[in-house]
C-alpha cells in the first residue's frame, strides 16, 4: 500500500500567482516586439536592406511571445484548477471522516 503524499495548496496558488505575473510581462513583451518599426531610412542607404528584414523577423518574434504567453496563462489556470480540485477532494474526505466519526461515537 502506498503512503500517499501532502500538496500544499498555498503553494500552488502562490505559484499560479507567479505565473500569471510572469504571463504579464510576456504579454508587455509581445507588444513591444510588435511596436518595433523600421522605416527604410533607419539605416541609410548602404544599409537599406535591413529594415525589411528586420520588419518581418518583427511578425515572428511578436507571434512567438504571444504563443508563449499564452501557454504560460494557460499553465497558470491549470494550476488553479488542480490547487482548486486537490481543496474539494480534502474537503470531501474531510466530510467523510468527519461522518464516520460522528457515526462510530
Amino acid at each position: 500500500m502506498s503512503e500517499g503524499f501532502a500538496v500544499d495548496l498555498e503553494v500552488l496558488r502562490r505559484h499560479a500567482q507567479r505565473l500569471s505575473m510572469v504571463t504579464d510581462s510576456i504579454g508587455l513583451a509581445s507588444h513591444a516586439a510588435r511596436s518595433v518599426n523600421l522605416h527604410d531610412g533607419a539605416f541609410g542607404v548602404l544599409c537599406s536592406f535591413i529594415p525589411p528584414f528586420l520588419n518581418r523577423t518583427e511578425v515572428a518574434v511578436g507571434d512567438a511571445v504571444a504563443a508563449a504567453g499564452e501557454t504560460v496563462a494557460a499553465a497558470a489556470d491549470g494550476v488553479v484548477a488542480m490547487s482548486r480540485e486537490y481543496q474539494a477532494a480534502d474537503d470531501r474526505a474531510h466530510e467523510r471522516l468527519s461522518a464516520l466519526s460522528r457515526a462510530v461515537e
